[in-house]
């Protein structure tokens, strides 16, 4: 038995004019509502729904295979956006070869502000958040374990639907064994 069903969810936000939105799903149409806007989400067979949102993210997009990327990243970390694309094409690569097709048309990867660092290395199906800061050197490569071991738990979380608070090793445990390969 699957622990989490997958699910079906079209989802309207409603922010400030001014903010930089992300979630697990597609951006169907946007309405401007003056000072706010909406906009409408779908997202296909996932687990759970999450977005988040804030004026000061920088939106870069991307392409693998079939797999469109988009990253959100605060203005002060744009010289690290090639590193974060590296590792999802990557994580991308090795999944596939290794453990199965990606079956999202998409993933969003979000590298949260300083003030929300605490939110960064956190999972969902189609979306998950990275970990850097506003000065990484080339030679640490924190960022890009967090982008790989994040985005592997499409897989294990999001794929079979793992239960991971009572078999732990089914997500975290394999996971992390794909991670370090």
């Amino acid at each position: 038995e699957f622990y989490a069903n997958h699910s079906l969810y079209e989802v309207n936000i409603t922010t400030p004019s001014e903010y930089v939105v992300g979630s697990c799903g597609r951006l169907i149409s946007e309405t401007d509502n003056g000072t706010t806007k909406t906009g409408k989400w779908r997202a296909e067979d996932i687990v759970d729904f999450a977005w988040t949102a804030w004026p000061g993210f920088s939106v870069f997009s991307d392409k693998w295979n079939h797999v469109e990327i988009k990253l959100l990243i605060p203005e002060k970390r744009t010289e690290q956006v090639e590193r974060q694309f590296n590792a999802v094409k990557n994580a991308l690569e090795f999944f596939t070869e290794n453990v199965g097709q990606y079956p999202w048309p998409y993933v969003t990867v979000v590298d949260p502000p300083t003030k929300g660092q605490a939110s960064g290395g956190m999972e969902y199906t189609t979306l998950f958040t990275s970990q850097s800061s506003d000065f990484m050197p080339d030679y640490l490569y924190s960022p890009e374990m967090v982008t790989v071991h994040e985005f592997g738990h499409a897989y294990f979380m999001g794929i079979l639907a793992t239960n991971e608070f009572e078999e732990p090793w089914m997500d975290e445990g394999m996971n992390t064994f794909f991670e370090q390969r």
